[in-house]
């Protein structure tokens, strides 16, 4: 996401820049501007996917210099930096079809879910897209430590956001996915392995073995043992291409 900044103070403006890229969600400063001026040459050089403006800016403000890039096409999604009792400003805004503000001083988390919800607009596609390569991702590592911070950070979003987007798209928290794949990996083990519960349990991801054995529990109906000795009961009556197929119900694709 490429991101222009116009506000006239500068210790705001460089702020504003350090949180953008210290978060390492894939923003990209590609403009700063001082006043509502060089705000508006600015966007019109870069063309970014967002301006974050100041209202109060000298030669003329953020609202001025809206509607004056409105009028040349612009293209950017403007989110308005508002202080205490500059309603009537926001709502001149509001006119020219802004719909994001951010009061000051900055709430770092609402000012990164704005920006994700901007891009999950722009770039619809890519939302899907990252959802999948992310339950991608977790079939390959499931059995890793892998918690939803580290996959916010390794596929450039704000964790906040991306817990809303892959309850959206799944239906199911992160967690959840994460558990159920899990499980589903550890009835494939105790169905085509001889290993032992507490060898399943570590192989999966979990070290401790209450832990596994409430989740298994209360996802698959029964403890791991109890699920060991139906395996055991069913295939001396035959059942043997069911239960492999029941096996792979909970792993995801």
């Amino acid at each position: 996401m490429n991101i222009v900044i116009v506000d006239d103070e500068p210790d705001i403006l460089t702020g504003i820049e350090f949180l953008l890229n210290a978060v390492g969600q894939g923003y990209h400063v590609t403009g700063r501007a001082f006043n509502g001026k060089e705000g508006m040459e600015t966007v019109l050089e870069k063309h970014p996917d967002v301006v974050l403006t100041d209202i109060k800016m000298p030669i003329f403000d953020g609202i001025e210099m809206i509607r004056r890039l409105k009028e040349q096409g612009a293209t950017a999604e403007f989110i308005l930096l508002s202080g205490y009792g500059e309603f009537a400003y926001a709502k001149k805004a509001m006119a020219l079809g802004v719909r994001y503000y951010l009061m000051k001083p900055l709430d770092e988390e609402e000012m990164y879910s704005i920006i994700e919800k901007i891009r999950e607009e722009r770039y619809p596609q890519r939302s899907s897209d990252v959802v999948q390569e992310i339950r991608e991702y977790l079939v390959k590592n499931y059995a890793q430590d892998i918690s939803l911070n580290d996959i916010a950070k390794k596929f450039f979003m704000n964790p906040n956001y991306l817990s809303q987007l892959i309850k959206k798209k799944t239906g199911k928290t992160y967690q959840q996915l994460i558990t159920e794949l899990r499980i589903g990996h550890a009835k494939k083990f105790f169905t085509e392995t001889d290993m032992c519960i507490s060898e399943v349990c570590a192989a999966v991801g979990y070290h401790d073995h209450r832990h596994f054995n409430a989740l298994f529990e209360r996802i698959v109906g029964m403890r791991p043992a109890e699920y060991v000795l139906s395996i055991t009961t069913r295939r001396s009556e035959g059942e043997e291409s069911d239960i492999s197929k029941e096996s792979r119900t909970l792993i995801l694709p």
